[in-house]
């Protein structure tokens, strides 16, 4: 009966490590991918969008993670761009005509398994 005991102790722990280490991976996955995505729209490789066509799947679509990378997982992430406001001298708002600035504020969403990271950025001309 003790060993018994003791067997199914072992065994939930064992559980309990496997279960945390997965979450562990994801929530650090997702945290390095909304990071990379950040720096991915805000470097000036990344063209800044017009007012009319600077939409969150315009963005979304530039930004895409590389299958090949070798230091977090992508299979199975989500990324996109959730939104996209324009400054217009005072805060961010919707397209607000030719008075806009060239300054753009992204919001990226990356979704990996059950974690869930959201990050603001901004981006200038």
């Amino acid at each position: 009966m003790l060993l018994g005991l003791g067997v199914v102790a072992v065994l939930g722990a064992i559980l309990t490590l496997v279960s945390t280490s997965a979450r562990h991976r994801e929530l650090s996955d997702a945290a390095t991918l909304v990071a990379t995505t950040g720096e991915r729209l805000t470097s000036r490789d990344t063209p800044l969008l017009a007012c009319g066509a600077a939409t969150p799947a315009a963005y979304s679509s530039l930004v895409q993670p590389d299958p090949d990378d070798e230091v977090v997982d992508v299979d199975g992430a989500v990324v996109t761009v959730e939104a996209v406001q324009f400054w217009d001298g005072s805060s961010f708002a919707g397209c607000g005509g030719p008075d806009v600035l060239r300054a753009q504020k992204l919001t990226v969403r990356v979704q990996v398994g059950s974690a869930d990271e959201r990050l603001d950025v901004v981006k200038w001309a």
